[in-house]
């Protein structure tokens, strides 16, 4: 396998292709990877470490090989990247790894040396140099032999152990997190555990505050326990289902819970049984007691689990002894494992994955006369802000709370001028953004995704939920390719939450984005619709009233590509079950449940886009009355009555949007449908002419009324 030469300084990922000059994932320039290891070898890093090479990439951190300067002896220094060296919080995390590991002295935990603060406030740590392959890489070759696997478990055991009896919990223990050290020529592999990281102090198993991030629980959620999914407070018990779903991924080759989504996977740990193959369990000769052990390891209630780790490995003691027979402890070679195209870390990976709520009091934040939030459903907020203007940007907070766990949603993050009060309404619900668990991308544009990149840079845990055809372009502000859930992988495209609770994914190709889709909120029946139902205002408020339809079939007319697609989306929302009871677009105002029937019907007989267009080209008589008009305003009041009302309406951002215009004054198409379009020009027409000329004006605009009359077909 050929050896990778560029790497994306954005989401590292690594090829080998000289051909390519830009990211796949998310458009970045790449760099050689030569570069990189130029940057830094040779270096000496705090005047203690000279930097030998490169061995090891992770989520947040760079792994060197470094010779140490008084003894010449040879470790790994982990370095934090340079793009999160500003982000106070995880600089934070990194040196609390340092800090909980070094309190830990275990032939199976790896060994912290040293760690510190460079001049540019990158954090580091000096580690133990391993050599070998993580569990995690050895599995991609399939299960292992049930004494391997027995033995591996007994020495993970043994350190999380040694990690309790010190007061440090783990909570994000699985493969990639255990490695196989083989050092100088012995064959038996030791386990060290690394990526302590995300572990938390506790005292008399009452967890201490202030080690994670405000209101988030972190872990990787094919192995997170359900109370870890739920967002309450961990503790041994949690480390033991970890250690469970580990060593039963190890007999089985997979773990019992497995999703291309990490959101589908939650709930499944809170409330689903795993399965057990007694066929396949004999076929692979494991012992029957093993059902029984790791089972009660993965019991859904804590109490109900091994008391604690010694208790485990004296479970598993008994396993192996059924089957070890003489059987040596071994494993593939380095090689072997190399030749199968698996990528060496001798360090460990920042891995996280999936952030839950816990339950968070709401915090009051200094009042904002632009930051208005309103509650219109229960738990379901408008955030964003209004300009009076006339093409108003929606964003919405979706807050889902139950089983004792909160979870929240913002769909459609809006444009970046609204950032900072969209922020403050934000936190004026859950407290900080930090507590925001995914972001909805209804499609691409930059007033529905535009603060997407923003917000995930305050939060780097929060995922974006889209479809594949929105990525491809919403990926270009600078979204991190891993926290990104494809609708398409979600089976029926429903997404069933901690809280009990469900949403559901409507697809609306071409209203107007070819990726668009709707997102129903069955329990509320509130419809976040995007684009469709949007309209421009004319008037201040947020829910609808009848005036507010002429403003929402202009915006359709303008932006849906064609009718037929707008139809299609229409029968979509007719259908749902249960009943829609409020509309919540992207564009305009809410519309309640007594509008819905009418607002739907309206637009179902519209002509939209295209349609619009062919139909409009064929209206030459019409489009000569327009400019008609035009002329009697200048024949009454003059060109600069005319300049006005072109200019005004322009401006307005109104006239522009329903004709094609001609500088100075022609007219020489329709935008929307011309029986509208004409009225607007007439009534605002008559608005800047003055009281005396009104009457003359208005029988010139008759003339042409009754001449529209036999045009229409």
């Amino acid at each position: 396998m050929p050896s990778s030469i560029w790497y994306c300084p954005i989401c590292y990922i690594e090829g080998s292709d000289p051909a390519v000059t830009r990211c796949p994932e998310d458009g970045t320039p790449v760099e050689l990877i030569s570069r990189r290891e130029a940057r830094w070898v040779d270096q000496t890093i705090d005047g203690k470490y000279r930097v030998v090479r490169i061995i090891g990439t992770g989520g947040m951190a760079d792994v060197f090989e470094v010779e140490k300067l008084s003894s010449g002896k040879k470790m790994a220094l982990k370095l934090l990247k340079s793009a999160f060296t500003r982000d106070s919080h995880l600089n934070v995390r990194f040196r609390q790894e340092a800090m909980l590991i070094s309190l830990i002295a275990h032939r199976n935990i790896v060994t912290m040396e040293d760690f510190g603060v460079l001049e540019d406030n990158t954090s580091y740590m000096v580690m133990e140099l391993l050599s070998g392959y993580s569990l995690g890489e050895a599995l991609k070759m399939g299960p292992l032999a049930p004494e391997i696997a027995f033995q591996i478990m007994l020495q993970t055991c043994e350190g999380m152990a040694a990690a309790h009896e010190r007061g440090v919990l783990h909570r994000d223990l699985k493969p990639d997190n255990i490695f196989l050290h083989t050092p100088g020529d012995r064959n038996e592999p030791v386990v060290k555990i690394l990526d302590l990281g995300i572990g938390k102090l506790f005292s008399n198993n009452t967890p201490s505050r202030g080690l994670t991030l405000s209101g988030t629980v972190v872990g990787t959620p094919e192995y997170m326990s359900p109370e870890q999914c739920k967002g309450q407070d961990a503790g041994v018990a949690s480390d033991i289902y970890s250690a469970g779903i580990v060593l039963y991924e190890m007999l089985f080759g997979h773990a019992p819970f497995e999703d291309e989504s990490p959101l589908l996977v939650l709930p499944r740990q809170i409330s689903e049984a795993p399965s057990w193959n007694d066929g396949h369990a004999r076929a692979m000769k494991v012992p029957a007691d093993a059902k029984r052990i790791i089972m009660k390891a993965l019991s859904k209630n804590p109490d109900e689990r091994q008391e604690s780790m010694l208790d485990f490995q004296r479970d598993i003691s008994g396993l192996l002894s059924r089957v070890r027979r003489g059987v040596k402890y071994t494993l593939p070679s380095f090689e072997s494992v190399k030749s199968a195209g698996r990528k060496m870390d001798t360090a460990e990976q920042v891995n996280v994955r999936a952030v839950t709520q816990v339950a968070l009091s709401r915090t009051s934040v200094p009042p904002d006369p632009r930051a208005i939030t309103l509650e219109f459903a229960r738990n379901v907020f408008w955030v964003g802000q209004r300009h009076h203007t006339q093409l108003e940007c929606n964003s919405y907070l979706r807050v889902f709370e139950g089983n004792g766990n909160r979870i929240s949603i913002l769909i459609d993050p809006g444009p970046l001028r609204d950032l900072d009060v969209i922020k403050k309404n934000i936190s004026s619900v859950i407290g900080t953004v930090e507590n925001l668990n995914y972001i909805y991308l209804n499609h691409q544009d930059p007033d529905v995704a535009g603060n997407a990149a923003e917000l995930q840079r305050l939060n780097p845990a929060v995922l974006i939920i889209c479809s594949d055809e929105t990525w491809r372009l919403a990926r270009h502000y600078g979204l991190d390719p891993r926290r990104y859930v494809s609708l398409e992988s979600i089976p029926g495209q429903q997404i069933g939450l901690s809280t009990g609770h469900s949403v559901r994914f409507i697809p609306t190709p071409f209203c107007h984005a070819r990726g668009a889709n709707m997102i129903f909120d069955p329990e509320n029946r509130v419809l976040f619709s995007g684009d469709l139902f949007g309209g421009t205002t004319a008037r201040d408020g947020y829910v609808f009233a009848e005036e507010d339809l002429a403003g929402i079939e202009l915006f359709h007319q303008i932006y849906m590509p064609c009718s037929r697609a707008l139809k299609r989306a229409l029968d979509s929302v007719r259908h749902l079950s249960p009943k829609v009871r409020m509309i919540a677009p992207q564009h305009g105002n809410l519309i309640s449940r007594e509008h819905v029937t009418t607002v739907v019907d309206a637009l179902g007989s519209l002509r939209v886009g295209m349609d619009l267009i062919e139909y409009n080209e064929n209206n030459h008589d019409m489009v000569a009355l327009a400019n008609e008009a035009v002329r009697a305003v200048s024949d009454i009041s003059g060109k600069q009555a005319v300049k006005a009302l072109i200019s005004g309406m322009g401006k307005d951002q109104n006239l522009m949007s329903q004709f094609e215009i001609r500088e100075p004054d022609q007219i020489i198409a329709f935008k929307t449908d011309s029986l509208r379009a004409m009225e607007f020009l007439f009534s605002h027409a008559e608005q800047l002419v003055s009281t005396p000329k009104k009457e003359q004006l208005s029988m010139s605009f008759k003339s042409i009324r009754e001449r529209m009359k036999r045009l229409i077909p």
